[in-house]
């Protein structure tokens, strides 16, 4: 290969390179990668691979380059290690497919030969076109991430085609036809992948907001119940007003004010919903609290409660709700395994900041890795957002979470500045 085919080959490569940053974008959010100058490892990227290439010409040792190049590339992002080996083998996986109809079908390549400059030009370009109409299309929403099951699913299809690609491949120029239509055939399964990936991740997203929305629906639900309960006193009451009234003129008349006293203490007990275990004059936060104290307080022995809310403060919260409400739920959950059965929730306002402290006995089984908690429950989506979620969630308003346990208590403690969450 001459100079010239040599640059060439070298200006393919940056066209590829520009394709692969457009399909990383499309599966990924820009806000998430951590370092502000990425771009330089896309120019490591086509120089690393670029030199390989015209060193070695060996399809393995180049597949490999590639793949480490990716996983670099996608190194800085904040997602999880999983979806970040997802987004490589579908990217790669693109790439080869596409490599491999295009040097088939305009020539009778051999395996481990170096490729026509000019093959590679119009395999970065057809690649570019792929990857400007899945940005067009794929709309991925880039906030969720489906678990780790799903994720190696897909992966496997890109993995198990370049695979074959590269079994077919060496089989020679007289199965040329084979090649290609395999190949196609793959490229079309790959890209049909993509879609799926699409769809399953609005599902589940969807499927999450529906299993919150179900929560909030049975906190109203148990709003509106003690709403009720507290109007039917509160008429109960106004249709005896006019004998309290003058059993009160009697008792002052004889000037019995200590009784005067104990009978209009009763009064006001009366008018208390004996329902309501959480009052803070936030109607969305009590419904939340009161749910969930609700519940510990049917399965749980012991549970302690001290909340310190400014009325109207955090009227019509979701995001904080979400995340009382999955805190408390995964904390409850824990407690109940456990012989002690015990909860503890201290929320109060301080400076500008909401704090919240929970505390539970859990049974000491405790799955962590690389600093992140994972759930004990066998069936994630049954079972709230987990708690990296809720750090998730919690980082995205600013917030911070901070998160001990010994061996027979689980501690969860979390700020939120008051003005990220209004």
């Amino acid at each position: 290969m001459g100079i010239k085919g040599i640059l060439l080959s070298i200006a393919a490569n940056a066209v590829r390179t520009v394709a692969i940053k457009k399909l990383v974008d499309t599966f990924t959010d820009k806000r998430t990668c951590l370092w502000k100058f990425h771009w330089v490892l896309y120019v490591f990227f086509w120089g690393f691979t670029s030199t390989i290439y015209h060193l070695f010409y060996y399809p393995p040792l180049n597949l490999l380059c590639n793949i480490l190049g990716l996983i670099l590339i996608l190194l800085p992002y904040n997602i999880k290690m999983s979806r970040k080996m997802l987004t490589v083998f579908l990217i790669y996986g693109i790439n080869a497919l596409d490599d491999s109809i295009v040097v088939f079908a305009f020539s009778k390549y051999q395996f481990g030969n170096p490729v026509n400059p000019l093959q590679e030009y119009v395999t970065s370009l057809v690649m570019f076109l792929v990857a400007m109409i899945m940005e067009r299309t794929a709309r991925m929403e880039k906030d969720s991430a489906l678990p780790f099951r799903y994720q190696a699913s897909l992966g496997i299809v890109p993995v198990i085609s370049v695979g074959i690609i590269f079994y077919v491949a060496k089989l020679g120029t007289q199965f040329r036809g084979i090649i290609l239509f395999t190949a196609t055939g793959l490229l079309i399964i790959n890209i049909l992948n993509i879609y799926f990936y699409q769809s399953l991740i609005q599902f589940y997203s969807g499927y999450m907001e529906q299993k919150m929305q179900e929560q909030m629906v049975h906190i109203y639900a148990r709003e509106l119940e003690i709403i009720q309960e507290s109007q039917k006193h509160e008429k109960t009451l106004w249709h005896d007003m006019k004998h309290h009234i003058i059993e009160l003129k009697m008792m002052l008349k004889d000037k019995k004010i200590r009784d005067a006293q104990e009978y209009l203490k009763e009064m006001e007990q009366f008018m208390a919903s004996s329902n309501e275990t959480v009052s803070t004059g936030n109607q969305e936060v009590d419904g939340i609290l009161d749910y969930m104290m609700k519940k510990a307080n049917e399965v749980l022995k012991e549970v302690k409660v001290q909340i310190n809310i400014p009325e109207g403060m955090f009227h019509g919260n979701f995001k904080l709700c979400t995340i009382l409400g999955n805190l408390l739920d995964n904390a409850i959950r824990e407690a109940q395994k456990t012989e002690r059965k015990y909860l503890c929730v201290e929320i109060f306002v301080k400076a500008g900041v909401l704090f919240l402290f929970i505390e539970n006995s859990y049974s000491g089984n405790v799955i962590k890795r690389k600093e992140k908690f994972k759930t004990t429950q066998k069936e994630v989506t049954h079972h709230g957002i987990g708690l990296e979620n809720v750090r998730k969630m919690i980082d995205i308003c600013g917030g911070e979470i901070n998160i001990n346990y010994t061996e027979d208590i689980f501690k969860v403690e979390a700020l939120l500045y008051i003005n990220s969450i209004k």
